[in-house]
């Protein structure tokens, strides 16, 4: 197949053209875009992995293409290029170095015919000059990230004069995150969160106990070839952390999925859930829905005796709430609402959900790009959403025994804990609970705090 120009599609084609498209969300119109240009499953991996990695190792990858250049690199596409190529020389062992520079150049060439030689010099330069152990650049710090490194030139900031710097350069994160972590939680909690954000996301079933029963679903799963962690912060709970495989068939063809007998959902946002503790006859609003993973775990956990009202501002994201509703067999009322409340369901409610927008720094193994959005300008753009969201949404729909559960995926505490206190001020409610999850290999990061009636004196 070939795009409109006349070059035949693959993977990193498709790859190039979606970074070249810019936008926040690459990774969300990736889909699509393979969908397009009739990949098949090895291409479509292949071009995920390599998306995904770009997205959150280019800092460093900018840092090596520094480095292995003769001339200052101002052009964006030539970055890019050689993000695209780097990435497959120094992270993707089962690509040979020929074939990334190869497949790389013909994926470019129609955008940068004039630069090709230019990119083809740089990453042969790159290729001869990495592993080869001419000049030790502090490689240990990239167990984190890569393979040891060993570069025949400096590439990174000297860590004896700015240590913080060649943290976040060979870590790949942005130097404010990095600096707020280090200040916030100290340098070895830093060097965790680090390490378990650049490593891939957990995969976690939750099991649809209206449906079927954890023990038939793993069983089903185990025959199939799917295999499961033991983790003792999933016991007694209907959860499955599924192993990582390198061979293994698209989720919605696994056993039990068409029948709706369970759903993909993090741990961490199960357990932000259970917070709220869902009980059957409980009226619950759930404000920020889309894509619909706290109202479903709600009624479940409800044993579907609860009345959900599902709502959101986005109605094309609320239209797959819809699809997964049906496949799940879950009654609830999903609806779109408009951003200044003036169609808000009537209550009174029991608890309100709100999983807020927030920053994702608790999930940028997810968010690849979140991490290069993050600054302190986001950040008080964030905050100024989670306020207008209390002030236009929750407020008007709090009646006198309404608990709150406000929940995020940040690890912030202007999202978290100090917004948590905000609402409970203005909604003259108290933080009865609030948990700060630490992302790890077997969970995201995230928050959830239970807002609670004051304390009768």
């Amino acid at each position: 197949m070939k795009d409109k120009s006349g070059f035949p599609f693959g993977p990193r084609r498709v790859v190039w053209e979606l970074l070249l498209e810019g936008g926040d969300f690459p990774t969300r119109r990736f889909s699509r875009a393979v969908e397009d240009a009739g990949l098949e499953s090895a291409d479509r991996g292949l071009a995920r992995e390599l998306l995904a990695g770009v997205l959150r190792t280019q800092g460093t990858l900018d840092r090596i293409a520094i480095a292995f250049c003769s001339k200052q690199l101002k052009d964006p596409k030539l970055a890019l290029a050689l993000r695209i190529g780097i990435y497959q020389l120094l992270y993707m062992d089962r690509v040979p170095s020929h074939a990334a520079i190869d497949t790389t150049l013909r994926a470019v060439r129609p955008e940068v015919p004039a630069k090709i030689s230019f990119l083809n010099a740089v990453l042969r330069a790159v290729s001869r000059g990495s592993n080869v152990g001419q000049k030790d650049d502090r490689p240990a710090m990239h167990s984190m990230v890569s393979p040891a490194w060993r570069f025949n030139r400096r590439v990174f900031t000297n860590p004896d004069k700015d240590a913080m710097r060649y943290l976040a350069e060979t870590t790949s994160y942005p130097n404010f995150l990095v600096k707020r972590w280090l200040e916030d939680v100290g340098e070895e909690a830093t060097r965790e969160r680090l390490a378990a954000l650049n490593k891939p996301a957990a995969l976690w079933l939750r099991v649809n106990t209206q449906r079927a029963d954890i023990d038939t679903v793993r069983t089903k799963l185990l025959d199939f070839g799917v295999e499961f962690a033991e983790d003792e912060n999933a016991q007694a709970l209907p959860m499955l952390r599924v192993l990582p495989s390198k061979q293994r068939a698209p989720i919605p063809s696994w056993p039990g999925f068409e029948q709706g007998e369970w759903a993909v959902q993090d741990l961490t946002s199960y357990r932000s859930l259970a917070f709220g503790q869902p009980k059957a006859g409980m009226r619950i609003l759930d404000l920020c829905a889309a894509p619909g993973g706290k109202s479903f775990a709600a009624m479940e956990m409800s044993g579907g005796k609860a009345e959900i009202v599902a709502c959101d501002i986005n109605g094309s994201r609320l239209e797959t709430m819809h699809e997964e509703a049906g496949r799940l067999g879950h009654d609830l009322t999903i609806r779109t609402i408009a951003e200044d409340g003036s169609d808000l369901p009537e209550g009174p409610w029991d608890l309100i959900l709100c999983d807020v927008p927030c920053s994702n720094t608790g999930v940028l193994n997810k968010r690849p790009e979140a991490r290069w959005r993050f600054s302190k300008l986001e950040l008080h753009r964030l905050e100024t959403i989670q306020n207008l969201f209390r002030k236009k949404l929750l407020l008007p729909s709090l009646t006198d025994n309404t608990q709150i559960l406000w929940t995020t995926c940040s690890l912030e505490p202007e999202e978290n804990l100090q917004a948590a206190q905000r609402v409970a001020k203005h909604g003259n409610r108290r933080v009865a609970e609030s948990i700060l999850f630490e992302p790890s290999r077997e969970q995201a990061g995230g928050f959830a705090a239970l807002l609670d009636l004051p304390t009768p004196e």
